[in-house]
């Protein structure tokens, strides 16, 4: 996925991101060329069929039951395209990357300058093909007790790839209610619930899973589970309504719905609407019985006979095409955009975290995470990450209280906390925060918005740890730019993660130079496969 690029526009006035036209071309990046209102989904797809491209390879494959490519290449020193019939019915696809060029299109044409004033990242490297190595579930298990150990020396960087981390070891403690979960519990829930997923209810590659849950404890092994399936899962914001719930469920052809006890009522409704529901699983606290007959709990299938630990064959040669998590997002107009993240993307964007904190995020340290997560950020950059490297996370699954976000740092002594900038606002100008001791913690990451310079030092200065950003969206898996502890430069989201370019470009697509306004395109293995609300009508 290395050749992909994604636009978002730069504001004038701030650092702040925002929204460009939701336009791209598939195989080279996503750019800033705004299609006409007659532009069909597929006429989009194959934009480039009269492109000038340098040393270019596959551009796209239509695959259904009888395959259709649409192909670019290099024939003699000359481009020579093939061009298929368009298909009259949905189709599935993946796309086939093997682009150099880093050049931006438009109209036909090279853009002027295009390769100028590209930045890569100052860190080294991933791998070549490092993040195609293994499906998602693997490489986040590979360390866990009783997990697959022979995937650890291939999926994982970092120095403690050679442990296996103990089973009683604590994995996440939700704060609210109390409740926790060990690394043993969170591998045994995992394959079992995969086991019933897979053999109970059927759920195949095509199907996805709707989790419509506050940040339980059982929130990860959830999704990994659905992953070991081949399957897709869709987290979605638990205080949606009815009707913002059945458009998630219709759009993302869910065929299984795992709702809190919560949230039940809601999801009973919107199922009741849905064209695709077929089961619903109640995730209750521990303990709890279904509040509903005939509904089954999350514990109760969590032991099967035929539990499982490696994701089915057909995904492994295809990590780079599979897609696994579907977030949607909110962008700036319209109904959620469903985007489609492939295996390759979250371990790409996993490993580039990785190298950004390896030497100070370190071994047996805990993170205080309240983040929701339903949301890319606190789903990958929190849970996920945390999960893969044995880092304890204390969460909170109910509404967010400041006060009890307080009690939890000085209760449980987190190292590090993964934060938004309303809760440093907190932090920096409530009188509270003198009753706490903060001395545990040694540095804050901020992100989801931008954070101002006075408040960023006025919390380093308040609680005496360090405060750094970061910046990503859920196209992105979604970090793109972080600070390292060792290199903070304040009021910065930070230079680009390791494998990842970025150029600004003005509303035509010339590349622009320094302190030049225009629209940041991102290229990298973390981009993500597709858009969805693009392209509604084809499906995996």
């Amino acid at each position: 996925m290395a050749d992909v690029w994604h636009t978002r526009s730069m504001s004038s006035q701030s650092s702040s991101l925002h929204h460009s036209v939701t336009s791209f071309i598939l195989g080279t990046f996503i750019s800033c060329r705004r299609p006409t209102a007659t532009t069909t989904s597929i006429e989009k797809l194959i934009m480039l069929s009269s492109f000038p491209l340098r040393n270019n390879k596959a551009l796209l494959t239509l695959s259904s039951s009888s395959r259709l490519s649409y192909r670019v290449f290099q024939q003699q020193g000359r481009t020579t395209t093939t061009q298929p019939k368009l298909p009259s019915s949905p189709v599935s696809f993946f796309v086939q990357r093997g682009f150099t060029s880093t050049s931006s299109v438009h109209d036909g044409q090279l853009a002027d300058r295009c390769e100028k004033y590209v930045v890569s990242s100052p860190f080294p490297p991933l791998l070549p093909n490092q993040e195609k190595s293994v499906p998602l579930p693997e490489f986040i298990m590979s360390n866990w007790k009783g997990g697959n150990d022979t995937t650890s020396s291939s999926s994982s960087s970092s120095s403690s790839s050679s442990s296996v981390f103990p089973g009683d070891q604590i994995a996440i403690i939700d704060g609210s209610t109390g409740m926790k979960r060990t690394i043993q519990d969170f591998y045994q829930s995992t394959t079992g619930m995969a086991g019933s997923l897979l053999h109970d209810m059927g759920v195949q590659q095509t199907d996805c899973v709707c989790l419509f849950a506050p940040n339980h404890v059982d929130y990860i092994p959830v999704t990994l589970a659905v992953g070991l399936c081949g399957a897709k899962v869709t987290p979605v914001n638990p205080l949606y309504k009815t009707e913002e719930l059945q458009i998630i469920l219709d759009r993302s052809r869910s065929t299984v719905l795992i709702a809190h006890v919560s949230t039940l009522d809601i999801a009973m409704e919107a199922a009741k609407k849905s064209k695709y529901v077929q089961h619903i699983i109640v995730m209750t606290e521990d303990g709890q019985a279904s509040p509903i007959q005939g509904i089954p709990t999350l514990d109760s299938i969590k032991n099967h006979s035929q539990a499982f630990h490696t994701t089915i064959r057909d995904t492994h040669p295809q990590t780079e095409y599979h897609p696994y998590l579907l977030p949607y997002s909110s962008g700036t107009t319209g109904l959620p955009k469903g985007v489609c993240l492939t295996h390759a993307n979250m371990v790409a964007n996993l490993l580039q975290c990785e190298e950004v904190e390896r030497n100070t995020f370190l071994s047996g340290e805990t993170l205080l995470s309240p983040l929701p997560f339903f949301h890319i950020y606190g789903m990958m950059v929190s849970a996920m990450y945390a999960a893969w490297k044995g880092h304890p996370v204390i969460t909170m699954s109910g509404r967010f209280d400041f006060e009890l976000f307080l009690e939890l740092i000085q209760t449980y002594k987190p190292h590090r906390a993964h934060l938004v900038p309303p809760i440093l606002l907190g932090l920096a100008k409530h009188p509270l925060v003198d009753k706490y001791d903060f001395s545990s913690l040694k540095c804050i990451t901020s992100a989801a918005a931008p954070l101002g310079l006075a408040i960023e030092q006025s919390v380093r200065s308040r609680l005496g740890c360090e405060v750094k950003q970061g910046w990503g969206m859920s196209e992105l898996s979604p970090i793109a730019t972080l600070n390292s502890d060792s290199h903070i430069k304040p009021s910065s989201v930070g230079p680009l993660v390791p494998s990842t370019f970025g150029k600004i470009v003005d509303e035509n697509g010339n590349t622009l130079g320094p302190h030049q306004n225009g629209e940041l395109c991102i290229k990298g293995p973390q981009v993500m496969m597709v858009s969805l609300s693009l392209f509604p009508t084809i499906w995996f």
